[in-house]
């Protein structure tokens, strides 16, 4: 049983071959116009989003400031005396 379409399809890499400039061109002008659909979709038509707690007021908690204050404090005293010596000076 042959299938008479086979022959047909064996031609298509052929002519592009045949044609390979052609075909480069239809591919940049097809990429060109994909480009610019996806451009206009996300760049254009995109929404821009309301802020939906935007009436809510931040309020500033002053316990939870001193504790992370605190933390800092304690975390720069560690590293001051991991540092201060102990190491010996290799440019001396």
């Amino acid at each position: 049983m042959k299938i008479p379409y086979i022959k047909n399809l064996a031609k298509i890499p052929w002519l592009i071959g045949y044609h390979a400039f052609l075909f480069t061109l239809i591919f940049i002008v097809i990429n060109i116009f994909i480009g610019f659909a996806v451009y206009c979709n996300y760049i254009f038509l995109a929404k821009i989003a309301d802020p939906k707690n935007s009436s809510e007021l931040i309020e500033f908690q002053k316990s939870v400031y001193d504790e992370v204050l605190l933390e800092w404090e304690s975390r720069n005293l560690i590293f001051s005396q991991d540092f201060q010596g102990g190491h010996p000076d290799p440019f001396q």
